[in-house]
């Protein structure tokens, strides 16, 4: 794609992927501001008369669950450039027949180069990507990485397409657990416990507001055998949180464990903080 583009563009909090394959085209790389149209916009006021921007975003944001406005996004790129959508943690799980968050958005696919990954909700190993038949061809003749990089073994190809003709024979229903599940863990906790409303996608973030906070939460979850994800992951809202992603294979139990204690663990953080 480099070839007929002369900026990368790439939305400040994407996964580090992103920020990696955009270093690797050669071109110069400029962050706008995350999930904002309008910054997008000022960017885009900024090039050089013909030329055009490769635009590099998550699609579903492995931190808080939101959607990038994908349909903004394009209306302001129009003819000036292709809108790249990594869609590794939407996949699957949202949009009707669960094609992630272009379907989820209303964007026709053929306008957008999507990504993903076969580790989520295909549980395997490797990557896609979609595209129309030129893309795929220029990808076959061109792309050093793809030309030089051992495939993925034959197994994890099979896992892969197994776990596609699952998903095509009970994605309705498996999408539909997923949501009763992510349903018991109220909007308050997901959304962060400031108010904000969380996004459609099965993963949240909680941050403590103080080490002992922390160290209380996790002992707390540890109690309930729930084995507390404190990460540092790539651009993410603090140094380290706690990161929740919810699964159709988790029981109504462990969603009401989960539920309670980050409940009662804001409950507390807001009683002492008054």
């Amino acid at each position: 794609l480099a070839a007929d583009h002369g900026l990368v563009l790439v939305d400040v909090r994407a996964h580090a992927c992103l920020w990696d394959s955009a270093a690797l085209t050669g071109l110069k790389v400029v962050g706008f501001a995350h999930r904002d149209p309008a910054d997008l916009e000022r960017r885009l006021r900024q090039l050089k008369s013909g030329v055009r921007a490769l635009v590099l975003t998550d699609g579903l944001g492995a931190v808080d669950g939101r959607v990038a406005p994908l349909a903004d996004y394009l209306a302001v790129l129009g003819d000036r450039g292709t809108l790249v959508v990594d869609d590794a943690h939407g996949m699957g799980v949202l949009g009707q027949g669960g094609r992630g968050s272009v379907e989820w958005s209303g964007v026709p696919f053929k306008r957008v180069v999507v990504t993903m990954t076969l580790s989520k909700t295909f549980g395997s190993y490797g990557g896609v990507i979609l595209g129309d038949r030129n893309l795929r061809q220029r990808i076959l003749e061109r792309s050093r990485l793809f030309i030089g990089n051992t495939p993925p073994p034959p197994s994890s190809v099979a896992a892969a397409l197994a776990s596609l003709a699952v998903l095509e024979r009970r994605g309705d229903a498996l999408r539909d657990r997923l949501r009763r599940n992510l349903e018991m863990i109220p909007e308050a906790i997901r959304g962060g416990g400031g108010g904000r409303k969380p996004g459609p996608g099965p993963m949240f973030s909680v941050l403590p507001g103080t080490p002992r906070a922390t160290e209380q939460l996790r002992r707390n979850l540890l109690k309930a055998d729930i084995h507390p994800p404190l990460i540092r992951y790539p651009n993410g809202p603090a140094e380290q949180y706690f990161r929740f992603a919810v699964s159709s294979g988790h029981t109504a139990r462990q969603m009401r464990d989960l539920a309670e204690i980050l409940g009662n663990s804001l409950a507390k953080e807001g009683r002492e903080g008054e």
